[in-house]
């Protein structure tokens, strides 16, 4: 308010240096015209600055909500299982009637020569379970999915997503039964992780970014042209 009644004084100030010989009626026009110009701009300023206050302050619910929904126990088994190497993808075969090929359902089963090497808690242990479907596997992987969508759509900021989630993204990304399942999903012709492999790459050169103290706004220019691109 202040800056808006010290601009006003100068452009009152102005328009009297100019205007000395016009008569009093145009005088006050410009005076009005200009102190509404200003009003104009001052309240724009302050809508946008209290609209971007809100937009932050949903980011950070929402990061806030994502990391408490991300970190639930049965998503922490997950990564301990990956971690430490203690899945092994399976096949079974499933026999259905005469009118329905056979086909080999896909599960994981837990290695557990390896947990037991684990100094883990009774709590722990006992909801380790001896397999998990392809399906459960899904829903897991589906986090960091999301996590490549949300960035993608300007939700999570890449700091955020490196911050927060990129150890966990290598770590389930480099493990080779994860690897060897989403290569065997590919094969049959989906393409459920698109944006996981997208995130992981994003992360990794925001790391080398890191390391060689580039510009973030070069660096995320060129992501945002080579998306523009690759979705054409």
């Amino acid at each position: 308010m202040y800056l808006y009644t010290m601009l006003v004084f100068l452009v009152i100030c102005e328009i009297q240096s100019t205007t000395s010989d016009t008569n009093s009626a145009e005088f006050w026009t410009a005076v009005f015209t200009g102190s509404l110009t200003f009003a104009t701009i001052a309240l724009w300023w302050i809508g946008y600055a209290q609209l971007r206050g809100i937009k932050k302050t949903s980011k950070a619910d929402f990061i806030f909500k994502f990391t408490s929904e991300f970190f639930n126990p049965e998503n922490q088994i997950f990564i301990l299982l990956c971690d430490n190497f203690a899945l092994e993808l399976k096949h079974k075969k499933i026999e259905y009637n005469n009118q329905i090929k056979s086909d080999k359902f896909p599960y994981f089963e837990v290695n557990q020569e390896i947990i037991k090497q684990l100094p883990l808690d009774q709590t722990k242990s006992d909801l380790i379970r001896q397999s998990y479907s392809c399906y459960e596997i899904d829903d897991f992987l589906g986090y960091f999915e999301d996590i490549g969508k949300f960035e993608k759509q300007g939700i999570i900021s890449i700091e955020n997503v490196y911050n927060s989630f990129s150890w966990y993204i290598e770590t389930i990304l480099s493990n080779n039964t994860i690897k060897q399942y989403l290569k065997l999903q590919k094969k049959g012709g989906s393409d459920l992780f698109e944006n996981f492999n997208y995130i992981s790459k994003k992360c990794k050169s925001f790391e080398k970014k890191l390391v060689k103290n580039k510009s973030i706004y070069l660096f995320k220019f060129r992501w945002w042209l080579s998306n523009i691109i690759l979705d054409r």
